[in-house]
């Protein structure tokens, strides 16, 4: 699992997960998949839990699926859940938002065959150059906002 994290501000957590879920429909794209987007959970919460129905209410993430329904990639908005609990700040913002982008890269390459599939045979010239990912810049960005952000263990 490739998982790219966003740090920072509201906004900017929110930008990072548009940036990110139009790169995972650019790519899907290149490379001949028909993906689905669609509201998921996380199993680790009790499904009758308040975090269960407050995610039910507004959701956190959504996953990009495969025609047999396995899960590829997936965009996920934590909120400011992190940078409550382990007291990090954006600056004078207050407690850091966070999101993340995931990509299976197995499950890419499971797609990929479901698609197009085996290589025996066919020309592994299949696909064009993947884009450049749109929010590369803003990760070398994140790592200084991460690291100028004032984390206390008190």
């Amino acid at each position: 699992m490739r998982e790219v994290l966003y740090l920072g501000t509201k906004e900017g957590a929110l930008e990072h997960l548009e940036h990110g879920a139009a790169f995972v429909r650019e790519l899907a794209g290149r490379l001949g998949l028909d993906l689905t987007r669609a509201v998921a959970d996380d199993p680790f919460y009790d499904k009758g839990g308040s975090r269960a129905r407050l995610m039910a209410l507004d959701p956190v993430k959504h996953e990009f699926s495969a025609p047999d329904g396995t899960a590829i990639a997936s965009v996920n908005r934590h909120r400011n859940f992190f940078g409550e609990r382990l007291d990090i700040r954006a600056g004078s913002g207050g407690p850091a938002y966070s999101a993340c982008v995931a990509f299976g890269v197995e499950r890419w390459v499971h797609a990929m065959v479901l698609a197009h599939g085996t290589p025996r045979g066919r020309s592994t010239a299949c696909a064009r150059p993947a884009p450049e990912a749109p929010y590369a810049h803003r990760a070398r960005s994140t790592k200084r906002t991460a690291q100028s952000t004032k984390h206390s263990a008190q």
